[in-house]
């Protein structure tokens, strides 16, 4: 999969380039960090007031939501058991796209806490039964 490269500098993503051009990546790291952090749109009963429902823009735009609930379990809650649950269900139903759209065949998250730091630990199958594997800081 040909995507645009992303870049991690201190705090944030970035895009990054190359030659006077967009870099590329031909592997799903794009997608996955997108697809994890980019902030889903909460509802009215999650979050009441609508102005910190916050949402990736895109999802405007878009019948398929981008995102993930991933801001709503971790800027809000402290690091529990439930949290990490919690964390751990939305990095995956954040990633079932990609086994929907026979990216990957299978996917496994595991989440952990270490000190005040979440860490997820994702495995991608691809159909070939070659595996890809992200170790992400959280907060």
């Amino acid at each position: 999969m040909l995507d645009i490269k992303l870049n991690k500098n201190k705090d944030y993503w970035d895009i990054d380039f190359e030659n006077g051009d967009f870099a590329l990546t031909n592997s799903l790291d794009t997608a996955l960090y997108m697809s994890i952090f980019c902030e889903k749109q909460a509802t009215a009963s999650q979050v009441s007031d609508p102005l910190l429902r916050r949402g990736h823009f895109t999802n405007l735009f878009y019948e398929k939501e981008l995102g993930s609930f991933l801001w709503f379990y971790t800027y809000q809650h402290s690091l529990t058991d439930i949290t990490m649950q919690n964390a751990r269900k939305t990095i995956n139903e954040s990633l079932q796209w990609l086994i929907n759209d026979k990216f990957v065949s299978s996917i496994e998250v595991n989440v952990s806490k270490q000190n005040n730091t979440l860490n997820a630990e994702i495995a991608l199958t691809g159909s070939q039964e070659n595996t890809r594997y992200y170790n992400l800081t959280i907060v």
